[in-house]
Parts: structure tokens; sequence; C-alpha cells
């Protein structure tokens, strides 16, 4: 460990970092992650999109769920295009809710519709009971399901908006803390704060996601967990050691012990955000010496509301909707999808039943479905987009604080040129 305290050998310590890490993800599949300035045009981001305007990524198979990207004014204008009614019924058999149901849900469905309308049509023959329900009754059973259905989407989407609110906090509170650091902190706290806030988005999104957005890898690999500690550290690589930092050079001692404990934490399957907000707050303890202490904690309480805003995404993560509620309510609207075809016979007759019975299932079923995808927010809301956009947001901060830096303040001749 003696040969880190030199700074001679430093660079060489950081080329062997980069170098075991290559060595590491070269194997029969290409690296999971790619570094933003080796994206080409046809591959902007990590995330698979089939067509260029997408507003989708593309799922894997049929048990994926819908997950939209960020939108931006052209996504909204086609959005909102007038002809976007007719647009979806051609593109009903793309959705993600009928793909989902067609088996084993709708399947079934059918199945009991063409079963009753051949045994009411064929084989009763007079002697023979036809089997058919009221239809009063069965409309109070489907009104009662429907208020089902609805709760259970509000429920869902109570969850989903609330965590979209909380990583917009985390967004923000990055951004103001950021800006306090370039305001308070010397030069190289300056950059080592920028670092630890960007590894802390990116360790948030491996924490709340199994995969870190790498949706497209296979729960049963085996060798999963060696692909997604491969791409961890090719992300806080780029972070810590990008080409276009300070700290490229690899002369930063702090840099490549904030990377290696890190990483370490990652591996050893501890709590890998918690554990750099700590390292934040040392770091603004270290600072006081320099700093008045107001400053140190005003700068505390932001890193106060990043510990706030993590705890509330595992809350939502770790704490689902009451399982009694949402087992009950999946039972009583397979009950209510297996007996629709009973009702809809002697309203419809035999030749309509089956299209009438599953066209009405998937309109019930298809409220609930919705619900039980958007009840896990960290697994359908694009997670990757907003880690970028806060280390986009980041480098904004430091690159224009450095340039108040860089004005001569005292000089007159600098702004005589400036003035009329």
């Amino acid at each position: 460990m003696s040969i880190l305290l030199r700074n001679s050998t430093l660079p060489i310590i950081h080329k062997s970092i980069r170098r075991v890490a290559s060595e590491s993800t070269s194997s029969k599949d290409p690296p999971l992650f790619i570094r933003r300035d080796e994206r080409s045009e046809l591959r902007p981001s990590l995330y698979h999109i089939k067509r260029p305007n997408d507003s989708r990524i593309a799922r894997k198979n049929r048990s994926e769920p819908p997950r939209d990207l960020n939108y931006d004014p052209a996504k909204w204008k086609h959005h909102k295009a007038p002809g976007r009614h007719l647009r979806n019924l051609f593109e009903v058999f793309r959705c993600a809710s009928i793909q989902r149901l067609i088996f084993p849900d709708l399947f079934l469905t059918a199945s009991v519709a063409t079963g009753l309308t051949y045994y009411n049509e064929m084989m009763t023959y007079d002697l023979l009971p036809v089997f058919y329900f009221d239809t009063t009754t069965f409309t109070t059973f489907s009104l009662a399901i429907s208020v089902l259905a609805g709760f259970r989407l509000n429920a869902s989407y109570d969850r989903w908006n609330e965590a979209r609110k909380v990583l917009g906090q985390v967004n923000t509170v990055s951004r103001g803390l950021m800006g306090k650091s370039c305001m308070f902190l010397t030069n190289n706290n300056k950059q080592r704060m920028k670092t630890l806030l960007k590894s802390f988005a990116v360790a948030l999104h491996f924490h709340l996601n199994t995969k870190g957005g790498y949706y497209r890898v296979s729960s049963s690999d085996p060798e999963l967990k060696v692909k997604l500690n491969n791409a961890f550290k090719d992300e806080m690589r780029e972070i810590f050691f990008s080409e276009n930092d300070e700290q490229c050079d690899g002369n930063n001692y702090v840099a490549v012990k904030d990377f290696e404990k890190i990483c370490m934490t990652y591996e050893s399957g501890s709590h890998v955000p918690l554990m750099i907000l700590s390292c934040i707050r040392k770091l603004i303890f270290d600072s006081q010496p320099a700093i008045e202490p107001i400053y140190c904690v005003d700068m505390d309480s932001q890193v106060q509301n990043l510990m706030s805003s993590l705890g509330s995404c595992e809350r939502l993560l770790r704490t689902p909707i009451p399982t009694t509620f949402t087992t009950n309510t999946s039972r009583l609207m397979s009950l209510w999808s297996l007996t629709l075809p009973l009702a809809m016979y002697p309203l419809t007759g035999p030749i309509w039943t089956l299209p009438f019975s599953v066209l009405l299932s998937y309109v019930v079923l298809s409220i609930e479905d919705i619900g039980v995808e958007i009840e896990e927010p960290f697994y359908v809301l694009p997670m990757r987009q907003y880690t970028e956009g806060i280390a986009d947001s980041l480098d904004v901060i430091h690159k224009t604080y450095d340039m108040r830096s860089e004005v001569p303040i005292n000089d007159d001749k600098f702004y005589d040129k400036f003035i009329l």
C-alpha cells in the first residue's frame, strides 16, 4: 500500500486499474456498459430502442413491462397528435398489457366461452339444462370488480408518482450541494464532491434496481453477478477516471481510494449509497478549518435531504401494497373473468359470446395489469436517464464556477471591451 503514496507511481496504478477492468470484462459477451464518449449515433444510450423516435425502451419479452423514456418537445408532439387514437388502435397487439394477458388470462376466458357455447348449442338437445347467469346479479359483481381494479391502479400510481418526485428531489439536492461546494470548498474538494455525488446517483440506481438498468440480461444467467459487478466498476471508473477529468492522470490518491472503497463495498453486498453519503459528510467535516461552521451545517443539511430521499426510495422498494388486498383482488378478477361468458351468453347469443367475453375481460384485467406494472416504480422509471442527467448537471455547475474564477475581477481593461 505504501506505493500509493508516491505520486510517480500513481499513473501506473491508474493504468493498471483500467487494464484489469478491461481484462475482467473480456468474455464471449461484450461489456454491458459503454462509455458515453464511445457511444455512436446508432446507439446513443445504453437502452435498446427499436426506432430512433421511440419513447419507450424495447422489451426483451412479452412479460416485460413498458418503460417510458424522458420526453422532449418532439415526443410530446407525437404523444398529443390528433390521430393518436387511430394509431394506438392499429398498434393494439403491440400493447404490453394485451401481450401479458393473452396467456393465460384471455386464453382461459376464450376457452370457457368456447366450451360453454358448444355445450349450450350442441349438447343439450332439449334434454340438458342450458348454462347461463342472471345478468342483473352479474352486473353488480362486475361493478364491484371495476371499483377494485380502479383502486388498484390508483394505489400503484401513487407509488409511481412518489418515486418520481423522490428521484427529482435527489437531482435537485445534488445540484444545490454541488453549487454550495463550488462556493465554499477548495478545488480538490470540489472535484471530490462532484465525483462522490455522481457515484451516489449510480449506486442508488444499482441499489434500487437489481440489474442496474441492464434489463436485457437474463436473470437466470449464471454469470449475472459477475457481469453486473464489472458493469458497476466500469461506470464508477468513468466517473473517477474520465478522460476529460482532472483526475485522469491518476495523481489524486484520494480518488483512487474512493474508487476502491466503493467497488469493494458493492462486491461485499453492503449499502453503497449510505457509504457514499458518509464519505460526503466526512468531506464536509474535514473542510471545517478552511470554511466557517455555518456553511458546513448548511451543506450537511443537504446531505441529510439526500439521506431522507434514500430512505423514501427504500420504503417504496421494500413495502408493496398490502398483499392481502392484491392477492384477493387477483382471485376475484380471475373468478369474474372465467364466469363472464355465462353472463354474456343470454345477451349476445352463441356467435358473439366469445369475442365480447374476451373484449370485456381485457378491458378490466388490463387496468389491474397496469397497476401491477407500475407498483414497483424503480423497475419502470428511466433510472439511467436520471443518473446521467444528474452527472451532466454537476458538470455544468462545476464548469460554471471554474469560469467565474478565471475572470480577472480587478482588471479594469477586461471589462472595458464590454462597455459601449
